[in-house]
């Protein structure tokens, strides 16, 4: 039973950072709008920050992604790796939402940081935490 919830909780997190990393990486100017609409950065961190960003995502995913395939034994690695990247989405976006409310949430759908958008992010850091309790007890 645990195997099957790590699985489905790890599948869920590495599909959620591949399409999203994906998504970011097809359109960078908005991505890049979104980063500087939150003021939590300069401008030479902020391009920084939007260049990385969506490579770590979707590196993040990937590994995951082989992890839950190929190395059972590194899943519980992989996606506590998932979950600090989550963690550290949730506090920027927190920041972000006190500092410019109504502007982009940067996560290519169009969205805008509101309360909706916050949910999200509670939502896959959730997913993502069960996935690395669940990982770590069935390895």
């Amino acid at each position: 039973m645990l195997n099957t919830l790590a699985a489905v909780t790890c599948g869920s997190t590495a599909c959620i950072l591949v399409l999203s990393g994906a998504k970011k990486l097809s359109n960078p100017y908005q991505w890049l709008v979104a980063v500087f609409s939150w003021k939590l950065f300069g401008v030479r961190t902020g391009r920084f920050f939007a260049r990385l960003f969506p490579y770590a995502e979707l590196m993040i995913g990937v590994v995951l992604t082989i992890c839950l395939v190929f190395f059972r034994r590194g899943l519980a690695f992989s996606s506590a790796l998932a979950v600090a990247f989550a963690m550290t989405l949730f506090v920027g976006h927190v920041v972000a939402f006190s500092r410019a409310r109504g502007s982009p949430c940067g996560c290519g759908y169009g969205g805008r940081l509101g309360v909706a958008s916050l949910t999200k992010v509670v939502a896959f850091a959730t997913v993502s935490a069960a996935g690395a309790v669940t990982a770590a007890l069935t390895s």
